[in-house]
């Protein structure tokens, strides 16, 4: 018996509207995002004078939007703003019939000021080696600064290692796990983009790898959707803005910020951490009940990210040839570990909320 989508607003929102996201795909779950109708633009814009006088209604709101978001990260409005950014993400990557319509101009308008708040009001880091550089000594502060961040040592994670989750806690991971999942090797073919050819062939092993070698049934998507077997393949997802803003960081770092050393250190960070984070999960699953023929997907990534993550830091070495792309790569890695950082935020804050 399917399950009935219920029928909820944001609060203090009356003017609300439900976009239910399906893909087509036989490990596709929907996802259903409440979303406010005034950062809707779901009618064709044809004619330039609109999108102009459109732009210049909205640039003053989605600023004032964006920037008491930023001001207050996991508050309601920065839960609304990732949702209507991932919305406009996710419409940019599928749009059809560019240059016949011109809502999405819009939309990259509004979402480019949203951006250029966030990344203005991001910490600014140092590199400790920067007066005596070198490529090597650099790369090795960067890999020793992911190793000290603190997604390695995340109450959630060492929550699952040592205890396990209950069945409800669980189906939440997993659930809003799965909305970064899907889409990972998006982000990798995204990066290809903006990286010198001499410096695509690691990322071409690791989107291959991403897709199972050339086997579909191995590709990641589908290894990561035996995590329902036990648990049910749920009717539909309703993911925490935690979950759309890990989606949104990295299709910025890889996609929109057109800059392959923050990309590179971004994907880098997360590749060269994973092990550890994966070892951890793999752990809670079993602990928390999910059978063994469920884990095939945290099992491969123990080993796989490790020669990643390895990997990703050697092209990172041939990258970095001053001290400004080392700290380019540097701000990459941390942005993209402190979202990830963020999702087990979310699913951690909803798990104790509900104990």
């Amino acid at each position: 018996m399917k399950t009935a989508i219920p029928n909820t607003t944001l609060p203090n929102d009356t003017e609300t509207c439900r976009i239910i996201q399906k893909e087509n795909s036989t490990t596709a779950i929907p996802l259903i995002l409440d979303l406010p109708k005034s950062w809707l633009f779901d009618k064709p814009i044809r004619d330039i004078d609109k999108l102009m006088k459109l732009v210049n209604d909205k640039l003053p709101a989605i600023t004032e939007l964006a920037t008491d978001a930023c001001l207050a990260k996991y508050s309601e409005t920065w839960q609304t703003l990732q949702k209507i950014l991932y919305h406009w993400n996710r419409q940019d990557l599928l749009r059809k019939n560019v240059t016949q319509d011109y809502r999405f101009i819009v939309q990259s308008i509004l979402r480019n000021k949203i951006v250029e708040i966030e990344q203005n009001m991001l910490p600014k880091h140092l590199l400790e080696c920067a007066f005596h550089f070198t490529p090597e000594l650099a790369t090795q502060e960067l890999a020793d600064k992911a190793k000290s961040h603190r997604i390695n040592f995340h109450p959630l994670l060492n929550e699952l290692n040592d205890h396990g989750l209950p069945i409800d806690a669980l189906r939440t991971f997993i659930n809003n796990y799965y909305v970064n999942n899907r889409v990972f090797h998006l982000f990798i073919a995204a990066l290809a983009l903006s990286t010198p050819f001499e410096r695509r062939t690691e990322l071409a092993n690791n989107f291959y790898d991403e897709l199972g070698s050339g086997d579909n049934s191995m590709a990641h998507p589908a290894l990561f959707f035996k995590n329902f077997a036990t648990l049910g393949v749920p009717d539909y997802i309703i993911p925490q803005a935690e979950a759309l803003y890990l989606v949104n960081s990295k299709l910025f770092a890889t996609f929109l910020s057109g800059d392959y050393h923050f990309g590179m250190g971004g994907l880098g960070f997360i590749e060269l951490t994973m092990p550890n984070q994966m070892t951890k999960i793999l752990n809670g699953l079993k602990k928390s009940g999910l059978a063994e023929s469920d884990l095939e997907f945290w099992e491969l990534h123990i080993a796989i990210d490790e020669k990643h993550g390895k990997a990703w830091f050697n092209e990172m070495q041939q990258l970095i040839t001053n001290v400004n792309e080392a700290i380019t790569c540097l701000q990459g890695g941390l942005f993209l570990l402190e979202a990830r950082a963020t999702l087990y935020d979310g699913i951690w804050n909803s798990i104790n909320q509900t104990d």
